[in-house]
């Protein structure tokens, strides 16, 4: 699907574009390669072909998520609610929509996999059935991270429990640029976190922390928070700056505990907590920025390797997005 369904005439345009660069390649390929004619279009001329044919197809397809992109967390925060009358109403509007759109999706997509998985589960959120099962798992879910925060809050208590005030004392000094956006380190800690195994994920005064005890930690053992936000409107270049310490005592071994940072699926910083570092870590994200797009920033520690008496806290945030 289109990330933004304003952008289906640009999208065409790059296809065409495509298109004709492949026209040449089935045409001209075939004499001036060494490669087997059947092994040339089986690997190459036909997969290229297909992300033609098929990228048409997705670009002017209307999806049911152009129209109800928030319809998860709208259905169930009426269900909390027990407005299910609002919640039905909703549903009674769009069946008949969804149903129209799935059958023309499914239809044009029919040869990939779990395209009939993806026109069911469609159909069955046009249930008021399929939200009342939601909402059990929501409330399960809900209690399991509820308990699971009691726990990691104790055991980060016991792992950051020092005075850092020194080690943060840079952070009071922004980068130079005009800042045109900030995520606080509470605003970043309070979205999704992922913890495998034994690290700790918390608050230390306003900067986030996550934190390995000097305990057994297993290799792959990871703490992750996870936050999003749309590119504003900049004219220069596009920085992101993030406040960033690391604390290590016990065995500091290199090359057992990493930090680093991904802007969607791209690393764009990593480093082994062992190097001395309290400041700001400035990085150009300008080539990866569109305006408008709402993007996902992640900041992991993770154990390579199984390790022992080792303890470490990567202190993390506030996060700026800077112009100059």
């Amino acid at each position: 699907k289109l990330k933004n369904p304003n952008s289906k005439d640009e999208a065409l345009a790059i296809l065409d574009e495509m298109d004709d660069l492949l026209k040449v390649l089935e045409a001209n390929s075939p004499d001036q390669t060494s490669i087997e004619a059947d092994r040339l279009a089986s690997s190459y001329l036909v997969p290229m072909r297909d992300i033609i044919t098929y990228g048409r197809k997705l670009a002017t397809l209307q999806f049911p998520e152009y129209t109800l992109n928030n319809l998860d967390q709208k259905m169930l925060k009426l269900m909390e609610q027990g407005n299910t009358q609002e919640a039905e109403s909703i549903i009674n509007a769009n069946r008949e929509d969804v149903k129209a759109k799935i059958a023309a999706v499914t239809s044009a997509l029919s040869e990939l996999k779990f395209i009939r998985e993806y026109g069911e589960h469609w159909n069955q959120m046009m249930t008021i059935d399929y939200w009342n099962k939601k909402l059990v798992e929501k409330r399960v879910l809900d209690e399991q991270r509820k308990n699971e925060r009691k726990e990691m809050a104790s055991r980060f208590a016991e792992i950051v429990n020092g005075d850092f005030d020194k080690l943060l004392a840079k952070q009071a000094k922004m980068p130079s640029g005009k800042i045109i956006m900030e995520i606080s380190a509470d605003k970043w800690y309070s979205g999704a976190h992922r913890i495998k195994a034994m690290p700790a994920i918390g608050m230390y005064k306003n900067t986030a922390a996550l934190a390995f005890g000097s305990g057994k930690n297993a290799e792959g053992g990871l703490a992750e928070m996870l936050g999003e936000f749309k590119i504003p409107q900049y004219s220069k270049r596009l920085w992101l700056a993030v406040f960033v310490a690391h604390e290590v005592t016990g065995a500091t071994l290199p090359d057992v505990r990493i930090s680093s940072m991904r802007l969607d699926r791209k690393v764009i910083w990593n480093q082994d907590v062992t190097v001395p570092l309290k400041d700001w870590v400035l990085l150009d994200i300008t080539d990866q920025a569109l305006v408008g797009d709402q993007v996902a920033l992640r900041f992991t520690l993770r154990n390579k390797t199984d390790s022992e008496n080792f303890k470490s806290i990567v202190f993390v945030g506030p996060a700026l997005l800077i112009e100059k």
